[in-house]
């Protein structure tokens, strides 16, 4: 169960997720975000579904060059695309700054009709705040986890974050209708904020997972980082940057 946290403020909309993906049997099988920056754009996707068809998503949707321009024909391209994967199941999240609105936007978008939601068309998430998938209780105490304000442009989206993404860490998940409970949510807990002064990339936390396990959730953890990223970078400089702040969290690792 992938963690997609989005949190829509007035001025800025978050997303915070993990970059844990695991094959049928829980296991993990690689990592890598699934939360990205949109090339050129002051914007970001999160996934839940397949990673190969994330890769060719965001590279579809990149091609439009703006937010706008995603609302507006995003999901004609997506059907395209699909037309090369007829059986893709997924969700994807878009979030950022609208040029024609003046504001920050948070869309959700399904290849077939579920949730309620009619197919590969942009829906408004219901509420301000997101959380998928909802941590057990007794994992929101273990955190130290408080309720939201009601006013949500007063939360600290960092603190919030991170002490969310460790809730739905220590909570279990099926991976299949009936099937039993594990933990789904690991590699690094990771924070994207944009606005319409740029967009930021924050590491919350990076726990010690292992490639071919299952996820243990009281791990060695290892604290935040930032990195400014420049909307006029292409993917490759993009990558560079991530790159350059993986290195950052190895350093910080080896002095501890």
């Amino acid at each position: 169960m992938t963690a997609i946290n989005i949190i829509l403020k007035q001025k800025s909309v978050s997303i915070a997720s993990d970059t844990a993906w695991y094959g049928a049997d829980g296991r993990i099988a690689h990592f890598a975000s699934k939360t990205r920056p949109l090339n050129g754009m002051n914007a970001i996707i999160a996934w839940r579904g397949a990673l190969f068809v994330f890769d060719q998503m965001e590279e579809a949707l990149e091609v439009l060059g703006s937010v706008d321009a995603i609302l507006a024909h995003g999901g004609e391209v997506i059907r395209r695309e699909l037309e090369q994967c007829a059986d893709a199941q997924f969700e994807i999240y878009l979030a950022g700054w609208s040029e024609s609105l003046d504001r920050p936007v948070a869309k959700v978008l399904v290849p077939t009709a579920m949730h309620g939601l009619a197919p590969l068309e942009w829906h408004e998430l219901p509420e301000a705040l997101t959380v998928a998938p909802l941590p057990a209780r007794s994992a929101v105490t273990s955190v130290g986890m408080r309720r939201p304000p009601a006013d949500l442009e007063t939360l600290d989206v960092e603190r919030f974050g991170r002490q969310l993404l460790e809730a739905q860490r220590l909570t279990k998940f099926p991976l299949t209708d009936g099937g039993i409970g594990l933990h789904l949510v690991g590699g690094t807990a990771e924070l994207y904020a944009v606005s319409a002064e740029g967009l930021q990339e924050s590491t919350l936390v990076e726990w010690d997972d292992t490639l071919g396990s299952h996820i243990q959730p009281f791990g060695k953890r290892q604290p935040l980082i930032s990195t400014v990223i420049d909307p006029g970078m292409n993917r490759q400089q993009r990558r560079a940057a991530e790159r350059e702040a993986a290195k950052q969290t190895t350093s910080r690792r080896k002095a501890a």
